[in-house]
């Protein structure tokens, strides 16, 4: 084993701050002309191989890569030595040349940087007052002190909200207001249409039975009078025969409406079926349904002269039924009456029994 000894410098070269490592970086692990020693015991060992002429050095790095602590204790002057080594290299580089803005711009093409150009904006379609006023009134807001600016619609304004529908942007479907409006009315609408004979206008049979049993519990509980008056147009078969359904249906509505004029807001009329027709008359004695039976025949009558001679030809036959403790009780009996007036001849007024 060599003793431990300090060794003698062949050539000085440091690898402080990193200096041969550009040395390095261009060779291979397994270049064989670069060596690079650790630490003492390596040093001695690589200096013991190149005394026996086992090795020639090319490059000793008699320090640490790192530049530890151990390079000064080998040699002050020569950490010194390489440390001035490397500002020197340092300092040789060559950096790169410095490029103003003036200089890179002659570089380029010339560019002319002041133009002018005649702005030509796009054409913005605005919408008048009354352009305004009328997709408005498409809304159902007839005036803009009806407007609520609910901004439910996304927008600020109905105003806004009609300038995005006139332009084609939305419409009135997002506006929730008026669509609450529309619902509620819908509804109300298919509820009267529930209970309404489409063809005279006047109320169905299933209302006119919850009306009619309304009518005589109120009358039974405030014990006041009640009158139920049954209508049967005479002849009405003959006229379909003869004119058509369509005359026929003609004659249904002018009935239908010669009824709702006759009577008052708090009676009730209704299409019983076919051709025949029903009031209920709150309030009312029999003195006094009887007058509104011949009242409605009277007009009847004249309806038919109104007609001409070849119009068709119909007459009415009517029956009272007069207070009842019970709804059915009370049908029943202006139904005899009006039965026994058909015998009778027709064309007349028929007051039940009792």
């Amino acid at each position: 084993m060599p003793s431990r000894r300090k060794p003698q410098v062949v050539k000085q070269l440091s690898a402080i701050d990193g200096f041969p490592r550009r040395v390095l970086a261009g060779g291979h692990m397994d270049t064989a002309s670069v060596t690079t020693v650790r630490g003492l015991d390596e040093l001695d060992r690589l200096l013991t191989a190149i005394v026996r002429g086992e090795t020639a050095p090319a490059v000793v790095d008699m320090l640490c890569c790192e530049g530890c602590l151990d390079g000064p204790c080998v040699n002050s002057e020569l950490s010194v030595f390489a440390k001035r080594s490397i500002d020197t290299a340092e300092r040789s580089r060559q950096a790169p040349p410095a490029v103003d803005t003036r200089t890179l711009l002659s570089a380029l093409p010339s560019v002319q940087l002041g133009r002018t150009f005649t702005p030509d904006p796009a054409p913005v379609r605005e919408p008048s007052e009354e352009q305004i006023d009328e997709v408005l009134a498409a809304g159902e807001f007839m005036s803009r002190e009806d407007l609520i600016d609910c901004g439910a619609c996304g927008r600020a304004t109905c105003v806004e909200q009609a300038v995005a529908i006139w332009s084609g942007d939305s419409s009135w479907d997002l506006c929730f207001p008026l669509q609450r409006k529309r619902l509620v009315r819908e509804c109300e609408h298919f509820s009267e249409a529930s209970v309404t004979d489409d063809l005279t206008g006047l109320i169905n049979r299933r209302a006119f039975d919850q009306r009619l049993s309304d009518e005589v519990e109120r009358a039974v509980r405030y014990k006041t009078p009640l009158s139920l008056v049954m209508i049967d147009l005479d002849g009405f078969k003959e006229v379909n025969d003869r004119y058509g359904h369509a005359a026929g249906d003609a004659l249904l509505r002018a009935t239908g409406t010669l009824l709702r004029s006759e009577l008052r807001a708090t009676d009730a009329a209704v299409r019983y079926g076919g051709d025949e027709f029903a009031l209920v008359l709150p309030g009312v004695h029999k003195t006094g349904a009887w007058a509104v039976a011949e009242k409605i025949c009277a007009s009847l009558r004249q309806l038919q002269a109104a007609a001409g001679d070849d119009g068709p030809k119909v007459s009415a036959t009517a029956s009272m039924g007069e207070h009842c403790t019970d709804a059915s009780a009370l049908l029943e009996s202006a139904d005899a009456a009006l039965y026994r007036a058909k015998r009778a001849g027709r064309n007349r007024v028929e007051l039940a029994a009792g």
